[in-house]
């Protein structure tokens, strides 16, 4: 991949919110996408701190933890959707968006593989661009 084509290809992400509230998995997720030269957004522990950064920035795309101890993301989720910002789930349960407060997406299962999350990531911001 060219200079150029990587620079792109970190643009077109943009900042990467992180929503999860395992600090170990959090923390994988910022070293790799900082390591393959991406900004991050977080990571949050908590829906509230998520929508508290939304109010003054907006990511590109984001990561968001399904289930965050008593909490879903499902409020953080609609704040993105309404700011037309992708995202995926990440999670180490099940999600049944049937009579869940969680809008349907994609999900990924932990442990996740973080190569084919980028990927992920990478897929959603492409369809964003009507690629």
């Amino acid at each position: 991949m060219s200079f150029e084509e990587l620079t792109a290809d970190r643009a077109c992400l943009g900042p990467i919110l992180i929503l999860e509230d395992e600090s170990l998995i959090a923390l994988d997720f910022e070293t790799f996408l900082e390591g393959e030269g991406h900004a991050v957004l977080g990571p949050f522990r908590s829906p509230d701190q998520a929508l508290e950064a939304l109010e003054s920035r907006t990511p590109g795309v984001a990561i968001l933890d399904a289930n965050l101890g008593g909490e879903t993301s499902g409020e953080v989720a609609r704040a993105l959707e309404v700011r037309g910002v992708p995202y995926l789930y990440v999670t180490g349960g099940t999600v049944d968006f049937v009579g869940s407060s969680l809008p349907p997406g994609p999900v990924l299962q932990k442990p996740v593989n973080l190569s084919e999350m980028l990927s992920a990531l990478h897929g959603l911001a492409q369809e964003r661009r009507g690629r």
